[in-house]
């Protein structure tokens, strides 16, 4: 249910952004905030209490951030804190600038791998995924020791699982199969 609440919100915001003509301004807006957010405690629990009143909100929001953001980004606010979706602002705000970057045929990917790796392996496997998916790549790296060796890709809501693990899993799932282990 929530999904659908912040890909309606999300969608909103870059048809209003689209309609303005100024989709990469909000979209550095909306970056800008979300940093903010992640970075100053008090604003997340600002935005995440039930505690504080409507009113108060919709007043404090003004205060900190009229004439600071576009007015198409202050009336989003508002209008999350007079639905009462404000809890959801990150996440609408993370699927507006994924929205956008599809729109603009780029993805975020997360790539997990056992070992750092250097400048030259991750541009291979950049230039891999994006040959596979078609899309311009925001990669972020992890580390992982569980994969065994090889990696994982995450975009989207897909997985591309070339590690070490997953083959052995294959591997004891055929062997389960065969004829050999079977009583």
């Amino acid at each position: 249910m929530q999904i659908r609440i912040i890909k309606r919100y999300s969608t909103a915001l870059y048809k209003s952004a689209k309609e303005s003509k100024n989709e990469d301004q909000l979209a550095d807006e909306v970056s800008s905030l979300l940093k903010l957010i992640k970075d100053s405690r008090d604003l997340s629990l600002f935005f995440n209490s039930p505690v504080i009143r409507r009113e108060k909100k919709l007043q404090t929001v003004e205060a900190i951030f009229s004439g600071k953001v576009s007015h198409t980004l202050l009336n989003f606010i508002k209008m999350l804190i007079d639905n009462k979706r404000e809890s959801l602002i990150s996440e609408i705000l993370n699927d507006f600038i994924d929205y956008k970057n599809e729109k603009d045929g780029i993805i975020r990917v997360t790539i997990n791998t056992v070992i750092e790796l250097n400048d030259d392996e991750k541009r291979k496997i950049i230039d891999k995924i994006q040959e596979k998916t078609g899309y311009k790549c925001i990669p972020e790296f992890k580390k992982d020791p569980d994969l065994i060796g090889g990696f994982t890709v995450f975009y989207k809501d897909k997985v591309i699982d070339a590690s070490v693990k997953n083959q052995l899993l294959n591997i004891k799932k055929l062997f389960k199969k065969s004829v050999l282990f079977q009583n």
